[in-house]
């Protein structure tokens, strides 16, 4: 416990020690009227492309529908 305190006061933190509930929720109350500060998030959205999949479909297809053909094809 003493490394954590030490800790936290070489970082210009600060030991908030609590025993029962009433403690707890005044050190959550400290807490909370800390200075809020202004996050910002940044987002990206990564895409990943599924054209090839579709490609080879429509050329197993295109295949299949050129063998059929020349195989279903009467001569009169």
């Amino acid at each position: 416990m003493q490394d954590l305190k030490k800790l936290s006061l070489e970082s210009g933190g600060k030991v908030i020690p609590v025993g029962d509930a009433a403690a707890l929720r005044a050190g959550f109350d400290e807490i909370n009227a800390l200075e809020k500060s202004q996050v910002e998030v940044e987002t990206s959205t990564t895409f990943r492309d599924i054209f090839h999949l579709f490609l080879i479909a429509a050329a197993i297809m295109a295949l299949a529908f050129t063998v059929t053909a020349a195989l279903v094809r009467e001569d009169v």
